[in-house]
C-alpha cells in the first residue's frame, strides 16, 4: 500500500499565541488537531528581533515539526508588514510602468521591499499587489528554515481560502483581527474585489478610521450577504464597529468548527477557535493559487 501523505500545518500569529492546525491533503473539511502555543510576549515583537523571544517561537515549531512531521507548513502574514494596492493591468502589463509605480509605493522606506506579488480581482481591468518587507520574510525564513516547504499568505487569501472549502459563491466581507491593526477584504460573486488594512492604537478609536477610510474606499460599506469576523479579540472589534456595519450584512463570529464547516475530534478547546480560524483555512484548503 501507498504511504499516506503527511499532513499540511496551517499557521497563523495572534497577540501573544501561535495557532496551527493539521490536515492531511484532500480531507474534505477535516482536522487532525487544532492547538495553540501560548509566549509571554507578542510574537510580532519576537519575529522582528533576534532575541531568545525569537529562539521560542522556533522551538514552538520544531516540536510540532517533530510531532507530526508535516510536509508543509502555510503560514499567515502580517498585514503591517506588507503594503497593498490595485494597480490597472494595463500598468502591471508594462514592465517599465510597473517598476515606477512600486517604486512610488516603496519611496522613503528604510527597508527594502520583497518581489511583488500578484492577485487577481473581480474587476479584471486591475490586479492587486501585495509587497513584503524583506528583512521581515527573512525573519519568517528563518523561523522555519528546519520545514522542508514553506508557503506565506496574504491576510486577504483567506477569504480565497474560505471560498475554495466553503463553495462559496456568494458576496462577504472578511475582517481578520490583529493586535492594533484590522484587514478588511471584500468578495463578491465569489472573487476578491479589494482589500485594506486599518492600523489604530486604542481600539476606541478604530470607528473614526473606519469612517476615515470608508470615506475613501466605497467597497468597505457595501451591501454583502455576510461579514466573517475572526482574530484576536474580534469580539471587541464587533462592538465598536457593529453600528457603523450595514444592518441587513448577517455578521459570522468564527468561533466554532460548525460555523467553518470544519470536522475534528475535540469538541471543545480551551481557546477562543475565532484566533484559529485562518491556520484552519490554510490546512484545509487547495495548494496556493497567486
Amino acid at each position: 500500500m501507498p504511504k499516506p501523505a503527511p499532513p499540511i500545518l496551517g499557521v497563523c500569529f495572534s497577540g501573544k499565541r501561535l495557532l496551527y492546525a493539521l490536515a492531511k491533503p484532500g480531507a474534505e473539511g477535516e482536522v487532525i488537531q487544532v492547538g495553540c502555543v501560548d509566549f509571554s510576549f507578542h510574537v510580532l515583537e519576537a519575529i522582528n528581533h533576534n532575541t531568545e523571544m525569537f529562539r521560542g517561537v522556533c522551538n514552538a515549531l520544531e516540536n510540532l515539526k517533530a510531532g507530526f512531521d508535516f510536509r508543509e507548513i502555510r503560514m499567515l502574514t502580517l498585514p503591517e508588514q506588507e503594503c497593498w494596492t490595485t494597480l490597472p493591468k494595463a500598468v502591471c502589463d508594462e514592465q517599465e510602468n510597473c517598476t515606477a509605480h512600486l517604486d512610488i509605493l516603496t519611496y522613503g522606506q528604510n527597508v527594502p521591499s520583497a518581489e511583488p506579488v500578484w492577485f487577481t480581482v473581480s474587476n479584471r481591468d486591475y490586479k492587486l499587489v501585495s509587497l513584503r518587507k524583506l528583512p521581515y520574510l527573512q525573519c519568517l525564513d528563518r523561523l522555519t528554515e528546519t520545514s522542508p516547504k514553506v508557503l506565506y499568505f496574504s491576510d486577504f487569501e483567506i477569504g480565497n481560502c474560505w471560498i475554495k472549502h466553503s463553495k462559496s459563491t456568494g458576496s462577504f466581507l472578511t475582517v481578520s483581527c490583529h493586535n492594533n491593526v484590522i484587514s478588511v477584504s471584500s468578495f463578491i460573486l465569489g472573487k476578491l474585489r479589494a482589500a485594506t488594512y486599518i492600523k489604530f492604537d486604542d481600539i476606541n478609536d478604530l470607528p473614526y478610521f473606519w469612517l476615515q477610510n470608508s470615506s475613501q474606499l466605497s467597497w468597505l460599506t457595501g451591501l454583502y450577504d455576510e461579514m466573517l469576523v475572526y482574530g484576536y479579540e474580534s469580539y471587541k472589534i464587533i462592538d465598536v464597529l457593529q453600528p457603523f456595519w450595514e444592518s441587513n450584512t448577517e455578521i459570522q463570529k468564527m468561533d466554532n468548527l460548525d460555523k467553518m464547516q470544519v470536522k475534528a475530534k475535540e469538541a471543545s478547546y480551551s481557546f477562543n477557535l475565532e484566533e484559529a480560524f485562518p491556520a484552519i483555512m490554510l490546512a484545509v484548503s487547495n495548494d496556493k493559487e497567486g
